[in-house]
């Protein structure tokens, strides 16, 4: 399910604002995500999508976007998570792993002759001042014996530090 978002800080507004222009999307995408993903990304497929999956807890820290992308023909989630507090979330990719959940089920709710599910790229935009020094890798977050690592999922997010620019 798909919250709504009413936008409560300066940083979200800004974020929502600039990230709702396709031409400003495409731009940062093309820039920041990794040079195999956009080589295969047809940038004029790219749709920004109104659904939120910030809950009303969080909407204070953190602001999203979702948008979908066709690559070699193949829909693809690129969801855009935008941190507003100056510190590190440690379990970041455990909160990725819950969206991507949210978002695969929102898709099977209006797709229900589905049987397959798109990828989804997850992406953070850190403010922070210092370097984001947490691992991307959700697998890294779970501590568990080597015999039964491979159950556990494998993904990780992307990681732009806006301290820089």
């Amino acid at each position: 399910m798909a919250y709504t978002n009413k936008i409560n800080t300066p940083h979200a507004q800004f974020f929502k604002e600039t990230f709702t222009r396709k031409e400003n999307a495409v731009s940062f995408f093309r820039e920041y995500l990794p040079k195999d993903v956009t080589s295969e990304a047809d940038w004029r497929t790219l749709k920004i999508t109104k659904d939120t999956f910030i809950s009303l807890r969080l909407r204070e820290r953190m602001s999203d976007s979702l948008y979908t992308v066709r690559m070699k023909g193949l829909l693809v989630f690129l969801y855009l998570l935008f941190g507003h507090q100056p510190t590190v979330d440690a379990l970041m990719p455990l909160r990725f792993q819950y969206y991507m959940s949210v978002i695969w089920n929102t898709f099977l709710n209006r797709n229900p002759d589905e049987i397959r599910l798109p990828g989804i790229i997850p992406i953070l935009f850190y403010p922070g001042k210092g370097p984001c020094n947490i691992s991307p890798r959700f697998h890294d977050m779970v501590v568990v014996p080597a015999s039964i690592r491979d159950y556990t999922p494998r993904f990780e997010h992307v990681v732009r530090n806006l301290s820089a620019f």
